[in-house]
């Protein structure tokens, strides 16, 4: 479709949100220092590449200037770090998630995200979230 096209926009949306998605679950998520370790599972048969993102619950950020200049503005699901894990990376296999040096996360309460996708397209598959909090 294309995507100024309002009607086959709500159409493709309210249709690919009444299919059944597989289930996904994130397992054992543990922080431990920058490193975030978890597994993801998927029902059998089900395929594609798995990608991980971390988000932060909540955030806000003193604007100083431009047309919001003076205000606070409030934020949710952040994402902080975004990482494509691989194909067929679901299962028993551990994996992590590492954050760089340079990474400042001053929050504390975040979510991990999992998602499978198609291998061409892009299209998700599945996904799961589990709140993990930064020690």
């Amino acid at each position: 479709m294309i995507g100024n096209d309002q009607a086959a926009l709500i159409h493709a949306i309210s249709t690919a949100a009444q299919k059944t998605k597989p289930d996904l679950s994130i397992e054992g998520a543990s922080w431990s220092g920058n490193t975030i370790g978890f597994s993801v599972k998927a029902p059998e048969g089900i395929h594609g590449v798995l990608n991980v993102a971390l988000a932060e619950d909540a955030t806000s950020s003193a604007v100083g200037r431009g047309e919001n200049a003076g205000r606070t503005l409030h934020h949710v699901a952040v994402v902080r770090l975004m990482k494509t894990m691989g194909r067929n990376k679901t299962g028993e296999e551990p994996l992590t998630l590492q954050l760089g040096h340079g990474e400042t996360l001053t929050g504390h309460a975040y979510r991990l995200i999992a998602f499978l996708t198609e291998d061409e397209g892009g299209q998700v598959r599945a996904a799961a979230e589990v709140p993990i909090n930064r020690p």
